[in-house]
């Protein structure tokens, strides 16, 4: 290429130089625009720049506006890919790509900006001769180089800021979370912690647990059982489910722990474990409950077939019983014999009568029932009970209890019985609350509690206390039917009976029913009948 008015060569054209290298070279942004702006003012030049890089061409800038530089586009995509080196045409420019129609001489001059992608600088004059234009050039590439390095580092700092908000929302996430979950490496070392664990029943602050090891945090679980859980799935990389037990709270509670696989940047190997820790009391509780409905209706089912079949044989013992008793002697020893079976057959018959209450509990007529006045009727009946003077009976009613929709009686025979199972756990001696209460915010529901003093009841032994024939009574003190009945009869009624027992301590037999709101509630035999805390 011949080159002709050299730029560089006075002052005037080193001030363009100057200015320009400011433009595309300072400290600012990279303004290529006003760049060629400048270069096209001074030297009556019209200009336009692209980057062609993976395939794609790109217009950066263009003097002056207006300039019609996507028509050029196409060509430039091949000069950008098969251009060795700057190519001129001067004198006419008929049948040639321009820019413009009145351009009369054109240069084309790709620049290397790194790699594959390349910058084409088109330059156009109405004249026909060019001016040398080469320092421009090579200012214009090292201008497209850190214009790529910018836009790259801005890139980056987006994708650093994208993955900050993404790893602060899954924080969020993972703290909103309503289970407890932590995290643990290779080394044992908790490097995750949610907000679940730091509030739970053995709640840790995070700051407490990141960082040190899981046997340091939960030192109340059995190193050799966790460290081997947590190894087994370091070593499988299978999920691995636990049940377990916890009373750290003071109560019984159970929870399902899961632990999980963890593979960090795509490796084969399992770098950490997940556990995940969920309270599943409730979900036991009312599975328990579930069980404990299909066995009676089992039960139900049963009793009403052959109840009255056995009551047929028990008629006709009595009756034989009757007639050999006045061919003996009543004080010989057949005629004791006699009375003994006269009691087991009436034993035998309170059994099958309990057991068709039991299963085929007969209609009530209900309407609004004072709970206080129902339990002072039931207290009452009982003060005359020998063994109830020698206790003594606490009440606690709370002011103006609502009103529930319930038959009296068959209340009666409920808290009657829940008295008198008092009375026996704590024999002769000991103290009988009886509690009225309203329950939740919106007063939904009322408790009347009878709590005593007595022997407790095993934890192990709770799920059962419902079931029919259960009893922890000595052979002949009962039939194991009475909380069964009472369980039918609060069900009836569309509540459901609370138990919480410790051994040495005492229980607490809670009655809930739902208040009375001036209509009569309709039973969709929904309702939970029992729970064991």
């Amino acid at each position: 290429m011949e080159r002709r008015s050299p730029i560089g060569t006075d002052s005037g054209t080193a001030e363009l130089l100057r200015r320009i290298g400011d433009l595309v070279l300072g400290p600012a942004e990279c303004d290529l625009g006003h760049a060629l702006a400048a270069v096209g003012t001074e030297l009556k030049l019209r200009s336009a720049l692209w980057l062609r890089s993976n395939g794609e061409t790109r217009l950066l800038a263009a003097y002056p506006d207006g300039l019609d530089a996507d028509a050029l586009s196409q060509q430039v995509a091949e000069w950008g890919d098969s251009l060795p080196g700057p190519l001129v045409r001067e004198g006419g420019l008929a049948g040639v790509a321009r820019l413009s129609p009145a351009s009369r001489s054109q240069l084309v001059w790709p620049l290397a900006a790194e790699g594959s992608a390349r910058a084409v600088w088109v330059v156009e004059s109405d004249e026909d001769i060019l001016p040398d234009v080469a320092s421009v050039a090579q200012l214009l590439r090292v201008a497209v180089t850190l214009l790529r390095a910018r836009q790259r580092q801005q890139d980056h700092e987006v994708q650093l800021r994208d993955l900050k908000s993404a790893q602060e929302l899954m924080g969020h996430i993972v703290d909103a979370l309503p289970v407890g979950l932590y995290v643990v490496d290779k080394d044992f070392r908790i490097v995750a912690w949610n907000r679940k664990r730091e509030t739970g029943t053995q709640g840790v602050a995070r700051e407490d647990a990141i960082g040190k090891t899981v046997f340091e945090v939960l030192y109340r679980q059995p190193e050799e059982r966790l460290r081997a859980e947590l190894e087994e799935v370091f070593a499988t990389d299978e999920i691995r489910f636990y049940e377990v037990e916890s009373t750290a709270s003071g109560e019984r509670r159970y929870y399902r722990l899961t632990k999980v696989p963890m593979h960090v940047s795509g490796t084969d190997e399992v770098t950490h474990v997940i556990t995940i820790g969920e309270d599943v009391t409730e979900q036991k509780r009312i599975a328990e409950r579930i069980s404990h409905a299909e066995k009676l209706v089992a039960l139900g089912q049963m009793a009403a077939g052959v109840m009255h079949e056995i009551n047929n044989p028990l008629a006709t013992i009595t009756a034989s019983v009757e007639a050999v008793r006045d061919a003996v002697d009543e004080y010989s020893e057949e005629a004791e014999l006699l009375s003994m079976v006269e009691t087991e057959v009436e034993r035998c018959k309170r059994i099958a009568r309990d057991l068709l209450a039991f299963s085929r509990p007969p209609p009530s007529e209900k309407g609004a029932v004072d709970l206080q006045e129902t339990v002072e009727e039931t207290l009452k009946l009982l003060q005359h009970h020998d063994r109830f003077k020698k206790i003594r009976v606490q009440r606690e009613y709370v002011y103006d209890l609502p009103l529930v929709w319930a038959n009296t009686e068959r209340l009666v025979q409920v808290f009657v019985a829940l008295a008198l199972n008092s009375l026996d756990a704590m024999e002769d001696d000991g103290e009988l609350r009886v509690r009225t209460e309203v329950l939740h915010a919106d007063e939904s529901e009322v408790g009347i509690s009878f709590i005593d003093t007595g022997c407790g009841i095993p934890q192990t032994e709770l799920p059962k206390i419902f079931e029919p024939f259960y009893t922890s009574k000595l052979p002949g003190k009962g039939t194991g039917l009475g909380l069964s009945i009472c369980y039918g009869i609060i069900q009836e009624h569309g509540g459901r009976i609370e138990v919480d027992s410790a051994i040495g301590v005492g229980s607490n037999f809670r009655v809930v029913l739902p208040v009375y709101r001036g209509e009569e509630p309709k039973d969709d035999g929904t309702s939970d009948a029992t729970e064991q805390g």
